[in-house]
């Protein structure tokens, strides 16, 4: 089985320094900070454009119902891309250790939210 490791620290001191993989969207006001990827550049923009869709520009609210939008996420991540997927939805700080399969792994902060997600294989 061919799965690919990952370790991410994101702390909120970053938002303070703007980082060259920082994309200014043309269609809002928001910005994409990429965290890291091993994903396909149209799956990064299918995902995004799906994140943005569920969240209804909820990057400009102050909360988003998380619960919600990762199951939903999850949900059309197994549709299109086969399963098995895991999301996360994070505020603030956080570390994260995982194993995904290459070319599935995406990770971004969009407001005020960072969001993870990988798949996995099913065994």
């Amino acid at each position: 089985m061919n799965l690919s490791s990952c370790t991410i620290k994101v702390d909120d001191s970053h938002h303070d320094t703007p980082r060259p993989e920082q994309e200014k969207l043309s269609k809002s006001n928001s910005s994409v900070r990429i965290v890291t990827v091993n994903m396909l550049p149209e799956d990064q923009a299918a995902v995004l454009q799906k994140v943005r869709d569920l969240t209804a520009s909820g990057e400009n609210r102050p909360k988003i119902d998380e619960s919600a939008v990762a199951k939903e996420l999850k949900k059309w991540l197994e549709s299109t891309y086969g399963r098995t997927w895991h999301v996360l939805i994070v505020r603030g700080s956080y570390w994260l250790q995982f194993s995904h399969e290459p070319e599935f792994s995406f990770q971004f902060e969009l407001g005020p939210y960072v969001y993870a997600m990988w798949r996995t294989p099913i065994a």
